[in-house]
This record gives C-alpha cells, sequence and structure tokens, in this order.
C-alpha cells in the first residue's frame, strides 16, 4: 500500500469537523486531500464533506496520461467548483450560513505533481531525510511573519493563530494557491490539519518520518503523538509515496 490516512475527533472537540481522502484512480496517478472544516452545528463538517466530494467528482476524468497544465487547470476548475457548491448552500440554509473548511489536494503523477490549497491545511514533503514544507498558510499570523511585524517562532503562540485570510466556500470568490512538485525515489508526502501541526513541531514530526517502521506505523505515530500531546482540535493526516518512473526506482549498479 502505498498511502494510509488517520483522522480523529481529538481529546476537546465533540465532532469531527475535518474529512480526508485517499485514492489511486488511475495507474500511475494518487489523489490525496485533507480538508478541516468550519462554522459549527455540524456546518464544518458538511463543508469538509461537500469539498472532498465535489472534487473527487469533478477529477474523475483526470489521468496519469494528462499533460501537466491540464491536469493544474482541471484541479482548479474542481476546486473553485467546490467553493461554489459550499458557499451557495451556505447562503440558502441558514443553519449553515457562514460555513467553510481548509482545502490541501495532491495529485501526483511519475511525471508531475501538483499541490493545491486554501486555508492552513499544509503539505509536507520528506525529501533526502528532511522535512520539507510545500505549502504556506494562508493565515493572519504568517501575513504578519511575513511582513516582519511577527517572528516566526511567535507565530505558534499568537493567540490570532486560528484566524484564516483565505478559505474554501465563504466567500462567492476564492483563488487557489499552487505549488509544483516532482516526485523523487523514497519521498514521502504528508497532508495534514492544522490539529496535527498545532501539537506537533516540524522537528518532532521528522522524528516519527524518519523512525523505523511501516508507513502505516508512521501515520499511527503522528496521530497518537498529537493527542498525547493534547488532541486540542480534530487531527486528520495522508502520508503517502509517490509514485517514481521505474527507472528512477531502480538501484544503480557500478561496473
Amino acid at each position: 500500500m502505498s498511502g494510509v490516512w488517520r483522522t480523529d475527533a481529538g481529546k476537546v472537540r465533540a465532532v469531527n469537523e475535518d474529512a480526508v481522502y485517499f485514492d489511486q484512480p488511475d495507474d500511475g496517478i494518487i489523489l490525496a486531500m485533507v480538508a478541516d472544516g468550519m462554522g459549527g452545528h455540524k456546518a464544518g463538517e458538511v463543508a469538509s464533506g461537500t469539498a472532498i466530494d465535489v472534487i473527487r467528482e469533478e477529477l474523475r476524468h483526470v489521468n496519469s496520461r494528462m499533460l501537466a497544465h491540464d491536469a493544474r487547470n482541471s484541479l482548479e476548475a474542481a476546486i473553485l467548483k467546490a467553493n461554489q457548491t459550499i458557499y451557495e448552500r451556505a447562503q440558502s440554509d441558514p443553519q449553515l450560513s457562514g460555513m467553510g473548511t481548509t482545502i490541501v489536494v495532491a495529485l501526483i503523477t511519475r511525471e508531475w505533481g501538483w499541490i493545491a490549497h486554501i486555508g492552513d491545511s499544509r503539505a509536507y514533503a520528506w525529501q533526502s531525510s528532511r522535512l520539507q514544507p510545500i505549502t504556506a498558510d494562508h493565515s493572519l499570523v504568517n501575513e504578519l511573519v511575513k511582513s516582519g511585524q511577527l517572528r516566526a517562532d511567535e507565530a505558534s503562540r499568537h493567540p490570532q493563530r486560528n484566524i484564516l485570510v483565505r478559505a474554501l466556500g465563504t466567500d462567492r470568490f476564492v483563488e487557489v494557491e499552487f505549488n509544483t512538485y516532482r516526485p523523487q525515489p523514497d519521498d514521502l508526502l504528508l497532508l495534514c490539519s492544522d490539529g496535527l501541526t498545532s501539537m506537533l513541531s516540524d522537528e518532532e514530526i521528522s522524528q516519527v518520518l524518519r523512525s523505523q517502521g511501516t508507513i502505516q506505523e508512521k501515520a499511527d505515530r503522528l496521530l497518537e503523538q498529537a493527542l498525547h500531546q493534547g488532541g486540542e482540535d480534530n487531527i486528520s493526516l495522508v502520508l503517502f509515496t509517490p509514485p517514481v518512473r521505474p527507472e528512477e526506482s531502480r538501484p544503480t549498479v557500478d561496473g
């Protein structure tokens, strides 16, 4: 198995408003997603679930033989369709008013990879024994860090660290941020909600990923450590190995 996912309500929240998805719909392609809903009264649960469902359905036609820019356009269109669906549903149902969700999506083949996100759910690559952040949070504190008004080490303790400046479904129009990713042999990709990263530092995540064990065991350790250190929010993660070209995955032989 090339990928696993875990999700847990945590130790404080009564409802799990996160949604996760992992699948290999086509040989040589992976689609993975994490969404962290918001809105209360189960509205967050509706928002995150709707995001996953719409994006999955809209990307049914995407395959590993598509050109990279066509896949990117399809991914953007799917996320914007999810934004429209969530926004219109919130407008029509007073109990869902104001609901929204974060989203981070990985669409990966042997030839190309796209990571798209809105909000503060994150993507990391474990590459050459180092944890490499792929995404940057769309949060108030991250904007303050980028403008020099806040130090990076202060951001994790800031009282407004959970305030987003961009979310899916809260406004009629939203901008999707894209990052490219080129699969390398022995990589691991991690998608996660802030319920993981608010409990574990990047170094603590690194310690788990460099430890011995299967990908399933590492996913379990990440969840267990986040719960052990407080579990103050819903915790969700997808951990997987990206597809690589067969020639890249074969060991070289000298002589």
